[in-house]
């Protein structure tokens, strides 16, 4: 390799370095940001417990995850965030295949859950074990806040700030700005997918969720990678979250039970989640392999 060339590669290496630093910076600086305006509006008298979560998690995802996945690419490459973090226009058939990839893996990554919230720490780490489950407990308690209740209005409301928020936020920042930056920073877009879903995973601080949701962060991860758009994952990531709102809604309503959760996370030898892990693998192939050969028609 020439010098020229290593001083190239020098240049990349320290330009990704330095948009990984800014895109952390800037989302630690919208973190803060948000608490400290969310902690304000806790003494606003029309604000209600609810209305400070729903202002908390819309603040989140607007200053802490799309702000500076807007930001980090003007500021570092020069490029503006629909070349960078939001990527193409996706095609409809990619949606639908990532949707099917969707439901043909969840019962592997129902399986996952039951196998993580299984797990136990040495007793030598029981007081990190019990904040964790503590952990657990508050985000679950957050939650169920927001879906007490089950009227149709909050329904809606659920699926627009838990769904189609959080799904867009934390997709445009993780799999958008995050993950493109690790492809330049590793050089190996695998790599770049699989380190972007652990720190996805652990962002949530829940550790008994932590294996299932490293998984989804992988597949809304290859959605990016192989469909070139920040959409299709964004879309996916909204189902995955909308499904759990009307699933508790109906449950609410004696309408449906939990039993959609559940596929899959059964006890014994799991057939059912290994035959989902070998049917995700094929389809996931399928897509990547007949997107490429479009490409090679194409160009």
């Amino acid at each position: 390799m020439s010098i020229a060339s290593n001083n190239l590669c020098r240049t990349d290496r320290l330009n990704n370095l330095r948009a990984l630093t800014v895109l952390i910076l800037l989302m630690l600086g919208g973190l803060l940001l948000s608490v400290v305006i969310t902690s304000i509006s806790a003494f606003i008298p029309l604000f209600n417990e609810i209305s400070i979560i729903r202002c908390s998690i819309t603040l989140q995802n607007l200053l802490a995850f799309i702000a500076p996945a807007i930001l980090m690419p003007v500021i570092v490459y020069g490029k503006s965030a629909g070349k960078f973090s939001v990527g193409n226009a996706p095609h409809p058939s990619a949606l639908i295949w990532f949707i099917l990839i969707y439901a043909t893996a969840t019962p592997a990554i129902n399986y996952a859950t039951y196998i993580n919230e299984a797990l136990t720490l040495p007793e030598s780490l029981s007081s990190l074990e019990q904040w964790m489950r503590a952990s657990e407990e508050s985000a679950k308690a957050v939650t169920d806040k927001l879906m007490a209740n089950s009227s149709l209005g909050n329904l809606f409301t659920n699926i627009l700030y838990i769904g189609i928020i959080t799904g867009i936020g934390e997709e445009l920042f993780f799999r958008g700005a995050l993950q493109n930056v690790f492809v330049g920073l590793f050089r190996n877009k695998h790599v770049a997918v699989w380190i972007g879903a652990v720190v996805f995973s652990a962002f949530h601080l829940q550790f008994y969720g932590f294996i299932p949701r490293m998984l989804m962060g992988a597949l809304f991860g290859y959605a990016r990678l192989w469909t070139g758009s920040f959409w299709v994952p964004a879309a996916i990531h909204a189902i995955n979250n909308s499904t759990v709102v009307v699933l508790n809604y109906l449950a609410e309503k004696g309408i449906a039970d939990d039993s959609y959760s559940t596929i899959g996370a059964e006890s014994g030898f799991p057939i059912l989640a290994i035959a989902s892990i070998i049917m995700t693998i094929i389809l996931l192939t399928t897509f990547h392999l007949n997107t490429e050969h479009k490409q090679k028609l194409w160009h």
